[in-house]
């Protein structure tokens, strides 16, 4: 469960968008601008937040990841960032009735198992 203030900080980065967006697998992030596109936001212990296109999604994420409390889909409701890393393990474990590998939702790429 995430606290008011978390919870606060998050409806400010879906208001305001994040304080930073990854533009490049190498990490660089940089302020936020009309024509960045990010897809999912992190939120950092301090109220700092990172914004990251879906591609870019595991470099934002491993920037920081002991001090992550909460991500959220752009549009999306905040969840609290141990639950969403478990529900995700969960998610690249399984594998679909069609037989297809739901690691495709990290890697984009279908893989048949």
């Amino acid at each position: 469960m995430m606290s008011a203030e978390v919870t606060k900080i998050c409806g400010e980065a879906l208001l305001f968008g994040p304080r930073r967006v990854v533009i490049n697998a190498h990490g660089e992030a940089v302020a936020p601008r009309h024509d960045e596109p990010y897809d999912i936001i992190f939120i950092r212990h301090d109220g700092w937040s990172l914004g990251a296109p879906r591609e870019l999604a595991a470099i934002a994420e491993g920037m920081w990841a002991d001090c992550w409390v909460a991500v959220m889909a752009r549009d999306g409701v905040p969840v609290d960032y141990e639950a969403w890393k478990a529900r995700r393990a969960r998610l690249l474990n399984a594998v679909s009735p069609a037989g297809f590998c739901c690691a495709t939702l990290k890697t984009g790429k279908v893989k048949e198992s």
